[in-house]
């Protein structure tokens, strides 16, 4: 997560998300809403809620595991007492939008997830199309892949994290209650296809000759490769900024995986060099 060093084995349960530390220090967060899979981002955990997401779990615990709220917990990388932040799921969902939101984002630990957008035509709207199925998102690129079912559809999407002072310098219009937290999530489509009529088996991310990422789908029903490149803008040299799509094509695959074999120690950017190895 973004404001941890060390790595956290994350575990979704039928109601409950469990987060280990190195030292086997546990946080258990009651889900009052169903979700059907957990997915890392490079700053935290997204959630993908089930098609019946919308629907409240009952639950007698509080959105966060009381044992671990009424303690300040440095081994997280805090140093307060974050006991003011329970709250019950009605409440949360009231404000935040969580209880319709299809996709949530988990920054920490200790804090309560959080409703995402999409943006569309410059505005910011609510993420709640329960249709939208991620199938890959990377830990090192704010990136997500999805399928829409009815749509037949794949589509990439940049995760952008936003404020409400930078979109209203933006001159964006924004359907966002003003009094809840001022950062947010949103997804931002690069690039969409219909180009199977089932999800993409297998999605895995590999590197161009130049560095920059290359999202590759693999189609078991066209026993096709579908490959797209990304360009990134990596001036700050540090994290990637504006994120779009380049060019996109199709190589006949029966099979395929990224693989490190011909330049294990080549890096440029953020990303190792990775090849992909294709059984035709």
């Amino acid at each position: 997560m973004e404001a941890l060093s060390d790595a956290l084995l994350c575990v979704l349960q039928v109601d409950t998300l469990s987060i280990y530390d190195v030292t086997g220090e546990v946080v258990s967060i009651p889900l009052p809403y169903a979700v059907s899979s957990i997915w890392s981002l490079p700053f935290g955990i997204l959630l993908q809620k089930s098609s019946d997401g919308g629907r409240m779990v009952s639950s007698s615990s509080s959105l966060l595991n009381a044992r671990d709220l009424t303690r300040p917990n440095k081994e997280f990388g805090l140093n307060y007492n974050v006991a003011c932040q329970a709250q019950t799921p009605e409440s949360a969902n009231k404000s935040d939008g969580t209880i319709i939101s299809s996709h949530l984002i988990l920054k920490h630990p200790l804090e309560v997830p959080q409703a995402t957008y999409f943006e569309e035509r410059s505005r910011l709207s609510m993420m709640k199309d329960f249709d939208e199925k991620t199938i890959w998102t990377s830990d090192r690129i704010p990136l997500m892949a999805s399928y829409h079912k009815g749509k037949f559809q794949h589509s990439v999407w940049q995760v952008d994290g936003a404020t409400y002072q930078e979109a209203m310098d933006d001159n964006a219009m924004l359907s966002i209650p003003r009094d809840i937290s001022q950062h947010k999530f949103a997804f931002r489509k690069i690039w969409q296809g219909k180009c199977s009529q089932s999800a993409a088996n297998k999605v895995f991310l590999a590197t161009d000759i130049d560095g920059m990422p290359i999202i590759c789908f693999l189609l078991h029903e066209q026993k096709t490769l579908l490959a797209v490149r990304i360009q990134a803008d990596e001036s700050n040299e540090e994290a990637f900024g504006d994120i779009k799509s380049h060019i996109s094509w199709n190589i006949p695959a029966f099979a395929a995986a990224p693989v490190v074999v011909t330049r294990p120690r080549a890096r440029v950017g953020l990303l190792p060099f990775t090849d992909i190895l294709i059984l035709t």
